[in-house]
């Protein structure tokens, strides 16, 4: 006789040869358990729902879990939801989606704010009021005018001086955001008004800036003459919050020189302009690294950059028809001449409809793409040259006029000063006609820069592409074409790039401050920081980002061969990136790329599948760092469309089991409670699932509802109503510290009786049923050592170091007998005299610590070359904690018997 002892728990190990090479104890099944103490298997904790339903309609469903300021927040459909305790979900203000391609919201937190991507770029809350999400950044600041008034003030006669105005808001938290300043202003005392002057100024207000918002204008020296350019080196000299939403501020500046103050952050001796703090792009991750946000996989605004390089004559102009123009149709003939008239110019006069373009030009003829509504002989008229973009004409003219479209082309001065005075007469005009209300203009020439470079950027993230042409397209470099789609607006679609904010202002990122990571033909997929790095995941494999600051951060590849599977299955756990690629479930850290799931490789592996179409899309990983355990969800079938199904890995024990559920599709652990929530997959139960965490004997059980007693007697129980009763529940009732509880082992629905296991004093009134967990344990083959030899299994030993259960299931099947046997186990229960065996548990001890139950092999699995064996616990509100077996058998024959 010889005896097979088995005291170790390493969780699965499905993948290795079951007969070979496999530690002691290992599994094949592990349904619903822990290894969470060093080789002992329990049943997990469960789950029930948590809160009110939630209103999805289509493909709607719960996305996203989080957690902020001390509250769980939901992504749902289209809306975010706060928790205002116990479940009681209330909407934010607004609609979000994830960013286009992608399943998840992904989110940031920093200086007691979060932060979110989102399809229309990235948003921020700063509170849980309903109306508290607003996109991140302020604004950059429009331009304006500068001009003399007053009879004396602060700026003396032949002298210039620069402003730039910005724009800022203070949020909720306390954290001043200010926006990239405006272009220069320039202000004149021109030598001939012989005395001081104060400087009246006029800017626009940008959409988006509200009455929260304030302005501040900051100036330059004088320049020491007013044909002299002023310094960039500017002072603040003027704040105040915004009048309105809309329009224009008109302020007097009448600050003397010796009280500027606080010198502006790009100046050339602070930060500089290419420090701009511009908003974040549009982003598809983000994510929090040595107190800066890294947004990854990233579009920008669409941006158009040009130049204007000639006003008058044959460049940007406009002028009179001379000769005796005679109209008809579309056609105006007898010009004394079309020199200087273009295809693409604007023609204005009587009975031409307004706007009309020329489409042809002959010698004494032109044809315009309207019909004239008079005929006539004549006709004086006057032609303009076109800039257009994002749908918008606008034309040239002696004087501004924003009301017509018109810029003036300014001719008064030397060559340079034409260029820089049409050029701001013209981002003037685009931002102030009403039409326009798609893009805005910024002079972009400096005080060391030549004259003439426009910005033309659309006013919010996620426009599409617009053209720019002109009827005079030399005037502008580069050369814009009379019109089609040949000079196109850019976005700066950077898959491969990271973009970085400034430390410890998360809403300001410098368009210079990027880094693009490998081949722009491969796609970031995640961004995940560890302590010391930032681990960029690509198609192509793993980067990482180190350094301290902006200055110094660097990417370089990390592992070419290990290629994230599926995106939202990282995350940050236990210093590593934990994450499912394609050498299985790896941990990504400092020491490199460690495979963790090896044990249980042909389990999810098989998952990459081309059969398992929804596999990257619905799968999602948790960390869980109180409890050691990544859990990797989800779906166990190739059909699936949530994940029904978790891999969970504690890290301490390095083991594996399973948990198994109804479809589940996010889940996050709340730092608040260090409960685990779980978003429903189930159409009909829309909840959020919360783990029950109490440590006792609740903590054992799934969902739960309310019933009525009417009456009990011995084991039956009458309810009001046993329709949402199932078999195989239990159910409860506590009075003061009192805890009554059964499970459930006959239905009678006609006269809505229950049958229980046990004989409890049951009262009238409200008590709780409550779903089982479902838990199933298998061992590999034991096979004592040597599976070619025939054995007689006899009996074995369990060894419980809880056995908090009325009964557990042990199932027997062998290599010779394929159907399972089946015996019960029943612990030795605390009682009083006579309530267990004689010599079972010494007397007066109550329940031991650790207890041995032992029974006897079913005779029809005795005989066996090895011998298979599973443990099936299925009651709510009991627990158990398994620590091995002892198995006696007798070795019979080495004749192998099939």
């Amino acid at each position: 006789m010889s005896q097979v002892v088995s005291l170790k728990s390493p969780g699965l190990y499905t993948h290795p040869n079951p007969l070979g090479s496999i530690p002691e104890g290992a599994l094949v099944t592990a349904k619903n358990v822990v290894i969470d103490k060093e080789d002992i298997i329990s049943n997990r904790r469960g789950f029930k729902l948590y809160g009110n339903a939630f209103t999805l309609t289509g493909d709607d469903k719960i996305s996203s879990l989080y957690s902020y300021k001390e509250t769980v927040l939901v992504h749902y459909g289209s809306k975010i939801a706060k928790d205002g305790g116990s479940g009681v979900w209330s909407d934010l203000d607004g609609t979000y989606s994830p960013p286009t391609g992608e399943q998840k919201i992904r989110s940031a937190q920093l200086l007691k704010n979060f932060y979110f991507t989102s399809s229309v770029g990235m948003k921020k809350a700063d509170s849980l009021a309903a109306d508290s999400i607003t996109s991140m950044g302020v604004v950059k600041a429009l331009g304006g005018t500068a001009s003399i008034t007053g009879s004396s003030g602060f700026l003396s006669q032949d002298q210039q001086v620069a402003y730039r105005i910005i724009w800022g808001i203070e949020d909720a938290n306390k954290n001043l955001i200010l926006g990239a300043p405006s272009e220069r202003i320039i202000g004149t005392n021109p030598n001939s008004t012989g005395a001081t002057r104060d400087i009246s100024l006029v800017f626009n207000i940008p959409s988006g800036i509200t009455t929260s918002h304030f302005y501040q204008v900051y100036r330059s020296g004088p320049s020491g003459g007013e044909s002299i350019e002023p310094s960039d080196e500017l002072q603040l000299v003027l704040e105040a919050y915004s009048p309105a939403t809309s329009g224009t501020v008109t302020v007097t500046d009448n600050v003397d020189d010796t009280l500027r103050g606080a010198t502006l952050y790009t100046s050339p001796s602070q930060e500089g302009i290419a420090q701009a703090n511009e908003v974040p792009p549009l982003a598809k991750d983000v994510t929090l690294f040595k107190n800066h946000l890294f947004f990854g996989n990233t579009i920008s605004k669409h941006r158009l950059y040009f130049t204007v390089v000639g006003v008058g004559g044959s460049s940007l102009d406009y002028f009179s028809v001379t000769g005796d123009p005679q109209m008809s149709g579309t056609t105006i003939t007898n010009l004394s001449s079309t020199a200087g008239i273009a295809v693409g110019q604007m023609v204005e006069g009587t009975g031409v409809p307004a706007g009309s373009l020329i489409t042809v030009v002959d010698s004494t003829t032109i044809t315009i793409d309207g019909t004239v509504t008079t005929g006539g002989t004549g006709v004086a008229l006057t032609i303009r040259d076109r800039i257009s973009f994002s749908g918008t004409d606008y034309f040239a003219n002696a004087t501004e006029d924003a009301s017509s479209q018109y810029f003036k082309a300014d001719s008064s001065g030397t060559v340079a000063e034409n260029i820089d005075k049409t050029a701001r007469s013209l981002v003037s005009v685009v931002n102030t006609y009403t039409g326009n209300t798609s893009v805005y203009a910024y002079y972009l020439s400096g005080y060391t820069d030549l004259p003439g470079k426009i910005l033309i950027e659309e006013r919010t993230l996620g426009g599409s592409t617009f053209y720019g042409t002109s009827s005079k397209g030399a005037a502008l470099s580069p050369v814009w074409s009379v019109s089609g789609t040949g000079d196109p607006s850019i976005n700066d679609i950077s898959p491969n790039r990271v973009y970085i904010s400034k430390t410890s202002k998360p809403e300001a990122v410098p368009l210079l401050n990027f880094i693009d990571v490998g081949s722009s033909d491969q796609d970031i997929l995640r961004i995940i920081p560890v302590r010391d790095s930032l681990f960029i995941f690509k198609e192509d494999g793993i980067y990482r980002i180190s350094g301290e600051t902006v200055a110094n951060f660097s990417a370089s590849i990390f592992d070419g061969t290990t290629r994230l599977l599926s995106k939202e299955s990282a995350v940050p756990f236990s210093n590593s990136v934990y994450c499912f690629t394609n050498q299985g479930i790896v941990s990504v850290g400092s020491g490199g790329v460690v495979i963790v799931s090896r044990p249980i490789e042909n389990d999810v592996l098989k998952l990459t599948s081309p059969n398992y179409t929804n596999f990257a899309d619905v799968s999602f990983g948790i960390a869980y760092e109180t409890d050691r355990k990544y859990i990797f969800c989800t779906i166990d079938g190739v059909t699936d469309t949530v994940a029904d199904k978790a891999f969970c890995y504690n890290v301490l024990t390095q083991t594996w089991t399973t948990w198994a559920f109804n479809g589940r599709t996010c889940g996050i652990v709340n730092p608040v409670d260090d409960k685990l929530y779980l978003g429903s997959g189930d159409s009909s139960k829309k909840y959020i699932y919360q783990e029950r965490k109490n440590f006792d004997i609740f903590d054992f059980a799934e969902e739960e509802f309310t019933v009525n007693i009417v009456s009990s007697s011995e084991k039956e129980i009458v309810l009001t109503s046993v329709a949402s009763v199932s078999l195989g529940d239990s159910i409860s009732q506590t009075s003061g510290s009192a805890i009554r509880k059964s499970k459930i082992t006959a239905i009678d629905s006609d006269t809505e009786t229950l049958t229980v296991n046990d004989v409890v004093g049951w009262s009238a009134g409200s008590a709780t049923v409550y779903n089982p967990t479902s838990v199933e344990i298998k061992w590999v083959p034991i096979h004592g050592g040597n599976p070619g030899i025939l054995k007689q299994f006899s009996e074995i030993s369990m060894f419980f170091q809880t056995a908090d259960f009325d009964t557990i299931t042990l199932y027997f099947s062998t290599n010779l007998y394929q159907q399972q046997s089946s015996v019960d186990l029943s612990p030795y229960r605390e009682g009083g005299w006579g309530s267990f065996g004689w010599g079972s548990i010494p007397w007066g001890s109550g329940t031991p610590s650790i207890q041995p139950i032992r029974t006897y092999i079913p005779m029809e699995a005795q005989r066996a070359h090895w011998l298979d064996m599973v443990v099936s616990h299925n009651q709510a509100l009991t627990n158990f904690a398994v620590g091995g077996f002892s198995l006696i058998l007798d070795g019979m024959s080495s004749r192998f018997v099939g």
